[in-house]
């Protein structure tokens, strides 16, 4: 609010120095009427974004919360998804990340435990064919 007030003041003060400064004549008329459209222009800013939405990622949400949040849900259900199609205990993270196109999954990381590593190369394959990306599948044992 403070910087709309002082533009307002910086236009309206700009406008009065340049009438005073002008000499009288044909140019006098046109100068004066861009200058008072200008302050027009300046004065009904406000009313404008009431109009036009603004940027969704600046005023709605916090992308990175977001991100955090689904990454965390995705890495839990999807350690919950392979133990129950691959009977394997593991460890996911998978990190999702926001662009203009949406959500995307940035990196997908697999630890399983105890796992051959027939298994891993099935999870490997099964999450290609999910159309997650970067994938790790590595094997920790005890």
């Amino acid at each position: 609010m403070k910087e709309y007030l002082l533009t307002v003041f910086s236009v309206i003060f700009f406008s009065i120095i340049i009438s005073f400064l002008i000499p009288e004549g044909k140019t006098n008329k046109l100068i004066l009427s861009v200058v008072r459209l200008i302050t027009i222009f300046v004065l009904i800013q406000p009313i404008t974004k009431i109009f036009f939405k603004n940027d969704l990622k600046e005023d709605v949400a916090d992308f990175n919360f977001v991100c955090t949040v689904y990454s965390k849900n995705q890495s839990r259900e999807m350690q919950e998804h392979l133990k129950e199609e691959f009977f394997v205990e593991s460890k996911c993270d998978i990190v999702i990340a926001y662009c203009e196109e949406g959500f995307i999954v940035e990196k997908t990381e697999i630890i399983t435990f105890n796992a051959e590593e027939e298994i891993n190369e099935k999870i490997y394959a099964y999450l290609v064919d999910l159309g997650y990306i970067n994938i790790t599948v590595n094997e920790q044992t005890y």
